[in-house]
């Protein structure tokens, strides 16, 4: 903190109050992590596939597909649809949270904090990426 002080004198910042209240203001920056650093919200795909969709809507245009056990992390939330972090091209996407309103029931489901942690970043890759593999076959039947 002195040596901070010092900085401060050397750059013209003379009087103390004002030295305070810039130690202040860099303290408050520190206390959240950058947003990219926050954990972001983890779900796991429960039914048997779902689509992301261009925008929070069920009659958007289809961009990808995720399966059953794969797990999505979420940048934004809105109205029961979540958007992955993960990017489809140039695009972002949407996926629909609960199905109820048509028929399907759940469709993704929040993992609890312990849960998360317990996931790793490398794990989510990985886990994603396997299951997609194991399931292109039923991709390529599903777009035909």
């Amino acid at each position: 903190s002195t040596a901070l002080h010092s900085q401060l004198r050397a750059m013209g910042v003379s009087k103390l109050g004002h030295r305070l209240q810039i130690i202040a203001a860099l303290d408050a920056k520190d206390a959240d992590p950058p947003p990219e650093q926050q954990a972001r919200p983890l779900f796991r795909v429960l039914n048997r596939f779902v689509w992301v969709r261009a925008s929070p809507s069920t009659s958007s245009r289809q961009l990808a597909i995720h399966f059953a056990g794969e797990l999505l992390a979420a940048d934004a939330e809105t109205d029961g649809w979540i958007r992955p972090a993960e990017r489809y091209g140039s695009a972002e996407g949407w996926v629909l949270v609960d199905g109820h309103d048509l028929g399907l029931g759940p469709l993704l489901q929040r993992l609890t904090a312990e849960e998360a942690e317990q996931t790793s970043g490398d794990e989510l890759s990985a886990a994603s990426a396997a299951l997609r593999d194991s399931n292109k076959t039923y991709t390529s039947f599903l777009m035909r």
